[in-house]
Order: C-alpha cells, then structure tokens, then sequence
C-alpha cells in the first residue's frame, strides 16, 4: 500500500498546525509549513505549564523536520515523504500531549531541550518572515 502523495502529506500538516492557530493555506509549501510550525512551537514553548511547553518541543521538531524536506526538495521522493510523516507524527503527538487522545506511537526519538528550542525561537523572531506567523 503506498503513502500518502507529499500534497496530501502537506495538507494533513496543515490541518493539524490550524488546530495550533496558524493560518489554514489552500496550497502550503512545505518551507511555508516549517516557518508556521516554528511560530506555534516558539508560542507554546514560552508557556508556564510544562504539557504546553513539551508539545512546543514536539513543535519545535516538527519544525525542523519539514526544514529537512524543504532542503532535499528536488532530490530523493522517499526521503522527503519521511520528513513530512515524521513532522505530521510529531505535530499529532504534540496535540496529544493538551487533549484526551492518546499520542500516536513513539519512534524512539529523544525530546529536544528546552534551550534548543528556545534558540530558535529566538532566531525565528529575528527573520521578518517568521515575525508575520505569531498571533
């Protein structure tokens, strides 16, 4: 059985980074998904209660996984369709982590520092691109 097309993978991304508050894109292009997860994550990341801060985290990975896919754009099919699950799987367990749904499966990936992720906070807030996503 095949996955899904990397469309449909940006889509379903998509939607799950509207629950997060970001701006529903009729055709999102994954660098423009990456800088919109980076914005939801940086937001949760300053949270006080650490459920929202470990989902900014996740964020924050799902962010980096859909910056890989952006950068191997052109290149290797396959490799790309991880990035993007990976970044879809990562933004559901981030939503999992505030509602009653159980989170999706781990892949054994180690949790990202929180002074990781608030670096990039900083470095997203300093690019004009980045500062248009924060609500």
């Amino acid at each position: 059985m095949a996955g899904p097309t990397g469309q449909q993978a940006r889509e379903a991304l998509a939607g799950e980074l509207a629950w997060w508050g970001a701006p529903v894109l009729d055709d999102p292009g994954t660098g423009e998904l990456a800088r919109m997860a980076r914005s939801c994550a940086c937001e949760r990341s300053r949270a006080v209660d650490p459920r929202m801060q470990e989902a900014g985290a996740l964020l924050h990975r799902a962010a980096d996984a859909l910056d890989t896919a952006d950068r191997l754009r052109g290149s290797f099919q396959p490799a790309i369709s991880h990035h993007l699950r990976h970044a879809h799987h990562l933004a559901a367990r981030a939503r999992a982590r505030l509602t009653d749904q159980p989170p999706p499966p781990t892949t054994g990936a180690a949790a990202v520092p929180m002074s990781r992720t608030a670096g990039n906070c900083r470095a997203a807030a300093g690019r004009s691109d980045a500062s248009s996503l924060h609500r």
